[in-house]
C-alpha cells in the first residue's frame, strides 16, 4: 500500500531463544555482621537491664517497665521490623514515634551521617530485659530473632527530656498535662493501675515548681507519656 511505513527489526534473531531478565533484590546488605549486632545488643540489652533495676518499684508497676528501642536508618521500613526478636524476649510494642539519629555504622563503608528511623517503645517485665541480656550473647543462626539483631541501632530507657515538652516559663508554679498512652489490651492495664498506686505523690509534685519536672519523669518509664 502507498504511504505505509514498514519497520524493521534489529538483531530480531536474538528473539528466537528465552531472555533471562536480571532483576534487582538480593540479600540485604547489613551494617554489622551477625556477630557484631549480637554483641552489641548484648551490651546496650545488659545496660538497660541495669538502669530498670534501679528505679524504684512504683515506677514499675507489676514489675512492668519500657524501654527506647531505635532501628538501624536503613532497616526503616516496615518489613524489617524486629518482630521475631521482640517475641523471643516476651516483649512487646506500646507505640512509636519517628527520630533522626546517626548511626554508628553503614553498610558499604559509607560514611554514617543523620537519617531518619523509628523509635519504639518496648514493655516487657523487668526480669525479660535481664533474661533477653544473658541469653543473647549465646544465640546462634538457628536462634529466633538472630538474624534481625542487625537492624537494633540503640536500646536504653527514655531520656527525661524525651518526655517533657519545654517551658518556657519555669518561675513559680506552673499548670501541667499529664499525658497516659495505653492500649485497650488488658495486659497494658498496669499503666493506669500505677498512676493511681502514686496519685498523692502525683498531686503533692503537681502544685510545686518546674524543679520537679525530673522527678516526675522518673515515674514516667512505666510508659511512655508526655508532660506538658
Amino acid at each position: 500500500m502507498a504511504g505505509q511505513r514498514n519497520y524493521l527489526l534489529g538483531y530480531g534473531e536474538r528473539l528466537t531463544t528465552p531472555v533471562e531478565i536480571r532483576r534487582g533484590g538480593g540479600p540485604k546488605t547489613a551494617p554489622y555482621s551477625l556477630d557484631e549486632a549480637r554483641s552489641r545488643v548484648a551490651r546496650m540489652v545488659q545496660r538497660t537491664a541495669s538502669a530498670l533495676s534501679e528505679l524504684p518499684e512504683k515506677a514499675c508497676p507489676d514489675e512492668q517497665a519500657v524501654v527506647s528501642m531505635t532501628l538501624h536508618p536503613e532497616y526503616y521500613a516496615k518489613s524489617h521490623f524486629p518482630a521475631s526478636f521482640l517475641r523471643s524476649a516476651d516483649l512487646r510494642v506500646l507505640g512509636s514515634r519517628p527520630c533522626v539519629l546517626q548511626p554508628e555504622r553503614c553498610s558499604r563503608d559509607r560514611e554514617p551521617e543523620m537519617a531518619h528511623t523509628t523509635e519504639f517503645f518496648v514493655a516487657g517485665e523487668r526480669s525479660s530485659f535481664w533474661r533477653l541480656g544473658d541469653e543473647v550473647e549465646h544465640w546462634t543462626s538457628g536462634s529466633a530473632g538472630f538474624s534481625q539483631l542487625p537492624a537494633i541501632e540503640r536500646m536504653s530507657l527514655p531520656s527525661a527530656e524525651g518526655r517533657i515538652q519545654p517551658i518556657e516559663n519555669r518561675v513559680g508554679h506552673i499548670p501541667l498535662e499529664l499525658v497516659i498512652h495505653a492500649s485497650e489490651q488488658s495486659q497494658d492495664r498496669f499503666i493506669l493501675r500505677g498512676c493511681r498506686s502514686i496519685s498523692e505523690t502525683w498531686i503533692l509534685l503537681w502544685i510545686l515548681t518546674a524543679h520537679f519536672l525530673q522527678v516526675i519523669s522518673v515515674f514516667s518509664d512505666s510508659a511512655p507519656k508526655r508532660l506538658n
